[in-house]
């Protein structure tokens, strides 16, 4: 899987590519854990380019919500395409983790 990854306005920005599932929520969650431990508690996943996430997807972001929490952060998802956003829909992320129709939005939201 391949990670876009930017940083803007203080936030850390990562962009996983296709699926999110048992073959590459791993990396994808070793991924986001480097960069809390290097000191990015502020994180944003853009999903624009994510076509797929399995329950193993979902726990990677749960994760990810507890550490960046842990640390005094937040975790923020933007630009959720309706595929996924049915699957998040279903457990509720969005009761645990703000959802932002696009990275603009996110990033203000996340300014505040």
């Amino acid at each position: 899987m391949e990670i876009l990854e930017f940083n803007a306005q203080g936030v850390r920005i990562l962009g996983p590519q296709g699926r999110l599932d048992a073959l590459t929520s791993k990396d994808f969650l070793d991924k986001a854990l480097a960069e809390i431990a290097a000191g990015h508690h502020r994180l944003l996943v853009d999903c624009s380019g994510l076509s797929y996430i399995s329950s193993a997807g979902l726990r990677a972001l749960y994760r990810m919500a507890q550490e960046t929490e842990r640390m005094g952060g937040a975790l923020a998802l933007c630009a959720v395409g309706p595929d996924v956003r049915t699957v998040l829909d279903m457990v509720d992320l969005a009761s645990d983790v703000p959802m932002h129709s696009d990275r603009v939005e996110a990033l203000a939201a996340m300014a505040g």
